[in-house]
């Protein structure tokens, strides 16, 4: 994999040129037509981790146009699942699941199971990304099911990885380590770095979550390795983030700010707005913990901002729940018992288990 990131740098400067000339003369033949339908698709493993989500977008958009006129649709729907893939790195999830939906249901017509299972995958995973991980669930388990009817091990991989992520979302941890424990062995079996990364960087959230933190701090540092060997600078800033995190929960606060600092830097490069919020809150935590309430109440309204302009539920009650912490430690309950509200609102409609911590809270808060 090293070895073709390598050979991929060498050439990409020939390689944009050459998809460049294929957008501008595409009309002239079937032959050009065909290359600006196949550029971004062929590289675009390569090319998720060169290229910015929204030039990711200008390229996929060119090959479906093309595809579309020269009536390749595998190729189109492929395309048009990896401009879903681009939206969600940008943290839009409704856009996403559309342009997923989309080559769905072109898979369905031509009969492409492995592209079916692909598109099933990714929709479940941002219904998860949206607070929804029951429904997440149920998509993930008909991507794995094609994974096992046609021997797909990359995706099977995938749908392991992303069950363990709903069910971390709906709070049972031994579940989610069971599937990412299953995930990671098959990664490593097929040498895929990116995977393995990913995996280890699910596998430290889980141990973080379960209190086992050395556990979490040794997979988290494994994955963020990996990451900056093949330059997947997305995956380094998930990993700085869940870092962070994890130092935070050690009582670590000073050495968490600088992890969710280099995280947030890494989101807005890449305008990444899901993980930009998730790391704006993560420093409002700590700055919560630090006493500095000014500032968490700042960090805090700010992703609660993006979590409302993305679609991002979970987010969203998340968020809404600890300007209620701020406000109370500030002096003013009254605020505080309406943020509260708020959140459990937010939570009932995505069967959060938080829930409960919320409405615990808002008891408490109305007998002040």
């Amino acid at each position: 994999m090293l070895k073709g990131l390598a050979l991929f740098n060498i050439e990409f400067p020939d390689i944009q040129r050459g998809q460049e000339w294929s957008v501008k003369n595409w009309e002239i033949s079937e032959d050009t037509a065909r290359l600006c339908a196949k550029y971004p698709d062929v590289a675009v493993f390569w090319l998720s981790l060169r290229l910015h989500p929204h030039d990711m977008i200008v390229w996929m958009s060119s090959a479906v146009f093309a595809a579309s006129k020269l009536g390749d649709k595998k190729s189109e729907s492929n395309c048009l699942g990896n401009i879903g893939n681009a939206y969600s790195r940008l943290g839009e999830m409704r856009k996403a699941i559309d342009y997923y939906e989309k080559g769905l249901a072109i898979t369905r017509v031509i009969g492409d199971k492995r592209g079916e299972g692909t598109h099933l995958d990714n929709i479940g995973s941002q219904f998860n990304a949206l607070g929804d991980p029951r429904k997440a669930i149920e998509y993930h388990e008909q991507a794995l099911a094609i994974a096992h009817e046609i021997g797909d091990k990359n995706a099977e991989d995938s749908c392991l990885c992303n069950l363990g992520i709903a069910y971390s979302t709906l709070g049972d941890k031994h579940k989610a380590i069971d599937y990412y424990e299953q995930a990671l062995g098959i990664s490593r079996d097929l040498g895929d770095k990116h995977s393995e990364e990913i995996n280890l960087d699910n596998l430290g959230c889980a141990c973080a979550e379960l209190g086992e933190m050395l556990k979490a701090i040794d997979y988290f540092e494994r994955a963020l390795g990996i990451s900056r060997d093949i330059g997947y600078k997305r995956g380094e800033g998930t990993t700085l983030g869940h870092l962070g995190n994890t130092y935070a929960e050690s009582g670590d606060m000073h050495k968490a700010i600088g992890y969710h600092e280099q995280a947030l830097a890494i989101a807005r490069d890449f305008n990444d707005k899901r993980n930009e919020g998730n790391h704006l809150s993560n420093l409002g935590s700590d700055y919560y913990a630090l006493g500095d309430m000014y500032k968490a109440k700042g960090y805090y309204e700010q992703a609660l901002a993006i979590a409302c302009d993305i679609g991002n539920k979970h987010g969203e009650g998340d968020r809404l729940f600890y300007l209620s912490l701020v406000h109370e430690k500030s002096g003013d309950k009254q605020k505080a018992l309406d943020y509260a509200q708020s959140a459990i609102a937010i939570y009932e409609t995505i069967e959060s288990p938080y829930v409960n911590n919320a409405r615990k809270r808002v008891k408490r808060l109305a007998k002040l």
